[in-house]
């Protein structure tokens, strides 16, 4: 075979084209998600500053003028009203290579970028430092970060590749996906994590299968070195370092200082070196979530409370588990787009719909056809080997959802878990696949797979359609929005002091969505729905709103007890507060006259406004 043609160096040749292409033809932080903020970090790294800084009571990271503004002069979320594309100045480039970075740092300072942690960004370190050196415009220096990066990525991939017993054909193509080559040609850290993951799969990989070369310590080192690195960028993939206990005694054995040793002591050896191993992956990982605590992080949105948010799922598990299934059912072609990837406008769908479908196609062919060296391992690859690979694809799995569940999403408050998006399952992928790599199943159990896998998709379709058409889950917008400053001031209190009616459109009524305000404070005492009949005298229920969802300035559902025959008749509707001296929440008033099926009073006088509301359906 012809050197080129091996497999790790064709990729080198294709990821280095597709990336330097990527690279120079998808304009400046249109390429990966949060790139601004990488290169900010970037840069003051490069320029020696690490450490968030306390400026005025702020903590920061102070960047020349220049450089700040770079993302606006690029155009960053810019988009054609009509087309929601992207569109460069043509003079862009030509302004762009007169503009140098001075030595001035002008007091522009982002909190949001202070933490991160620098190990995700030597490559581009690396760059931008020779750019500065060079005194080359500011765009310049980008580029040379990005490069750079996309060269450390490539020959990552490329030794995973080449060490890999078997699988080269997964780490080719995964590292191909539009996605992937997106990021490698950014500046965003999973440039870096990704390969390194890769390698660490293939190493470990390499220490369990292959009885061609001695595992030295040499690979232990390395072994412990990406672990950390894995551990410092995303807790969520440590569980990859548990293949370390796959390796069979026989490799420790083919060190010279451990030919003579006992078993048992080899067993304990091994067992010290994973425990030094685990203990070195978590350390690392506390200290990144520490220096980002110190370094004053800004939360993903109001009401994010990391510790509060353990003890919701401790306390309702049962909601949390729908939570995590609606979020898959709801968000699974979001994932499988970002999973592919697209060519800028990185959150959405940027290619036709057959490009995707042939990117699969093109991915599961060439694992098959270039797969042909898991003939030699078939045996070695034990059901034991695939549980592991499949329980560490799971771990990850699940650690990604729960992990942003925890630490970005406010505490309670979203019926989905928000944040997930299909590149973090990437580095995780070459586990699921070869939990079934190369599984060679006899005629009968091939039959029972597909009767089973069919059967399980014609019980979802048909879940879906009873669904559909038998049970009601539906949430009715009446067009109200709150207008101005026109709140109920003085807050909720213990008594109504407001009742707003309404005309129920459907039966199994069940639900209301109130737009509150909570004055920036996170709400933690009891308030209740009462829902009374249409003269606001007589109670048909009332039930404690669950106080996580209460965020400011924003709807939280207020749930109850279905009321079944509700269709086309009339109700009312209060919030009161369970306690005397609450903590203040007010509820959002609309434009006069625009909800014609109900009226308003506030401490007995009628208004021509309305609450800001929205009914419930079902369940």
């Amino acid at each position: 075979m012809k050197k080129w043609c091996k497999l790790e160096n064709l990729f080198v040749i294709l990821a280095g084209i597709f990336g330097l292409v990527t690279i120079f033809l998808i304009p400046p932080f249109q390429n990966a998600p949060d790139e601004p903020t990488h290169f900010f970090r970037t840069w003051s790294m490069a320029n020696g500053t690490f450490v968030s800084q306390d400026i005025d009571g702020k903590y920061g990271i102070k960047i020349p003028q220049e450089v700040a503004l770079f993302p606006e002069r690029s155009g960053f979320n810019a988009f054609d009203k009509n087309r929601e594309i992207f569109r460069l100045n043509k003079d862009f480039f030509k302004e762009e290579f007169t503009i140098h970075p001075s030595n001035k740092k002008n007091g522009f300072f982002l909190e949001s970028s202070a933490f991160l942690n620098p190990v995700g960004y030597v490559p581009q370190v690396v760059g931008i430092f020779i750019g500065r050196i060079l005194h080359t415009p500011v765009i310049v220096c980008y580029w040379l970060g990005r490069v750079m990066t996309l060269a450390f990525a490539i020959y990552l991939v490329f030794l995973s590749i080449k060490i890999a017993p078997f699988g080269k054909s997964v780490f080719f193509v995964l590292a191909l996906l539009p996605m992937s080559i997106s990021l490698f040609s950014s500046l965003n850290p999973d440039a870096i994590g990704i390969p390194i993951l890769f390698l660490l799969v293939s190493l470990l990989l390499h220490c369990i299968f292959d009885d061609t070369y001695k595992v030295t310590i040499i690979h232990y080192v390395a072994i412990f070195f990406m672990s950390i690195c894995i551990a410092s960028l995303k807790i969520v993939y440590f569980p990859v370092i548990f293949l370390f206990l796959l390796i069979p005694d026989s490799k420790f054995q083919t060190s010279p200082w451990l030919v003579n040793i006992t078993q048992k002591k080899l067993l304990l050896l091994r067992y010290i070196l994973f425990g030094l191993l685990l203990v070195a992956t978590l350390s690392a990982a506390l200290i990144t979530f520490m220096s980002g605590v110190s370094g004053r992080a800004i939360p993903y949105m109001q009401g994010v409370n990391s510790k509060d948010q353990i003890l919701f799922i401790v306390g309702n598990p049962l909601e949390v588990i729908g939570i995590f299934f609606t979020t898959i059912e709801n968000f699974l072609p979001y994932y499988f787009v970002q999973f592919i990837g697209t060519m800028g406008n990185f959150l959405q769908p940027s290619l036709p719909n057959i490009s995707y479908a042939l990117f699969i196609v093109v991915a599961v062919y060439l694992m098959r056809s270039l797969g042909s060296d898991i003939d030699k391992l078939i045996s070695k690859i034990t059901i034991k080997h695939r549980l592991a690979f499949f329980g560490i694809f799971l771990a990850s799995f699940f650690g990604i959802f729960f992990s942003l569940y925890i630490a970005t999403n406010p505490v309670g408050a979203f019926d989905e878990m928000i944040g997930v998006q299909g590149r973090y399952f990437i580095p995780i992928a070459p586990l699921l696949i070869f939990t079934f790599y190369g599984l060679k199943l006899s005629d009968l159990h091939k039959k029972m797979v597909f009767v089973s896998l069919f059967s399980i998709a014609y019980v979802f379709a048909l879940l879906s359609a009873y669904n559909k058409f038998y049970l009601v889950d539906f949430t009715q917008s009446l067009g109200l929005t709150p207008s101005g400053n026109s709140y109920l001031e003085g807050g909720l209190q213990k008594e109504p002091r407001f009742f707003q009616t309404f005309h129920s459109t459907m039966n199994d009524l069940s639900g209301v969505n109130i737009f509150f305000s909570t004055f920036g404070s996170r709400i933690k005492d009891d308030f209740s729905i009462v829902i009374f009949d249409e003269t606001c005298s007589h109670v048909i229920r009332k039930q404690k709103i669950n106080s996580y969802k209460i965020l400011d300035n924003a709807f939280a559902e207020a749930t109850f007890e279905n009321i079944s025959d509700s269709r086309d008749k009339n109700y009312c509707f209060s919030v009161v507060a369970d306690k005397e001296n609450s903590q203040p929440i007010t509820i959002q008033f609309s434009a006069p006259n625009v909800y014609l099926e109900g009226n308003t009073k506030v401490d007995g006088s009628k208004s021509d406004k309305d609450v800001v509301f929205k009914l419930h359906y079902g369940n």
